[in-house]
């Protein structure tokens, strides 16, 4: 019997939405057949690696779909979403590191809860304005475009930001492309913090799903 069972209340009848969350429930019994059989941990990384291609397509779909629908409450499922990104980083992070302390059972009752009550309760929110039920506001979002001086050793880089943190970003981009002191300071500060989160996020992940 599989830990996660499909049935008719996960239905958003939205078909993209639909087929991805099923596919989401067969990576996580997946994972559970496994363990179940004795062979968690062996797989734990090919499981966890499957898992996160899921994780990102399915984002991908439902972010796009969201936008569309003008779902009002966009930025902040799409912070669930980033939130949960970074959960599943750090598993892969603390299994590379210390495989022994991933305890698998922790790890399916994790995913299991969130994949269930993000599909009840979070998911369930938006289905009005996808259905056009209810009349959405497309967040306000504005396009930032990188420099691209020359293509042999500049990357051009094309991204959608919140309309609220488009000067901050825009602000930083240019602070850190100079070729002055206080770019240098800019780049260094933000390796720093990238570093915090880092290890900020592999204490959490050991809180969930270490074994000690």
């Amino acid at each position: 019997m599989p830990l996660l069972e499909w049935s008719d209340k996960y239905n958003t009848n939205i078909r993209v939405i639909d087929i991805d969350h099923q596919n989401l429930f067969d990576a996580i019994n997946a994972l559970y057949d496994a363990n179940e059989s004795g062979h968690g941990v062996d797989r734990i990384d090919v499981a966890i690696k499957a898992l996160r291609t899921y994780v990102v397509v399915h984002f991908e779909h439902e972010e796009h779909v969201l936008e569309q629908a003008g779902y009002p409450e966009f930025d902040r499922h799409r912070a669930t979403h980033r939130d949960f990104t970074h959960v599943i980083d750090s598993l892969a992070e603390l299994y590379r590191q210390d495989p022994d302390n991933v305890d698998v059972n922790k790890v399916l009752d994790f995913l299991g809860d969130w994949l269930t009550d993000h599909i009840l309760k979070t998911d369930m929110d938006y289905v009005p304005y996808v259905r056009g039920e209810k009349e959405g506001n497309p967040p306000p979002e504005t396009s930032v475009h990188g420099p691209q001086t020359g293509p042999q050793t500049d990357v051009h880089i094309a991204f959608t930001v919140p309309a609220n943190k488009a000067d901050l970003i825009k602000g930083f981009v240019d602070s850190v492309m100079g070729q002055d002191l206080a770019a240098e300071n800019f780049e260094k500060a933000f390796q720093l913090a990238h570093k915090i989160l880092e290890e900020n996020s592999l204490a959490r992940a050991k809180k969930l799903f270490g074994v000690r």
